[in-house]
């Protein structure tokens, strides 16, 4: 095994693992409103923080921030 491959294996059998057990929890637990409530907000943050890190570089390279922005907010 080359030396890249072992480095990034325990990566891949944690986010296999989270994807297996994200899989199985349905079976044994339903959230409530409150709960699938908040897992979304949780993810709906995590993808606004996602895309803004992508743009803040971008904005400082081109200088104007009003195009992005109002691209962004749209």
């Amino acid at each position: 095994m080359s030396s890249e491959l072992i480095q990034l294996l325990p990566y891949v059998l944690i986010a296999s693992g989270a994807g297996v057990v994200g899989g199985l929890l349905p079976l044994v637990w339903s959230p409530g409103v409150h709960a699938r409530s908040a897992v979304q907000h949780f993810a709906a943050g995590v993808v606004i923080a996602a895309i803004a890190s992508d743009l803040i570089p971008e904005v400082e390279r081109i200088g104007r921030p009003a195009g992005i922005l109002a691209g962004f907010a749209a």
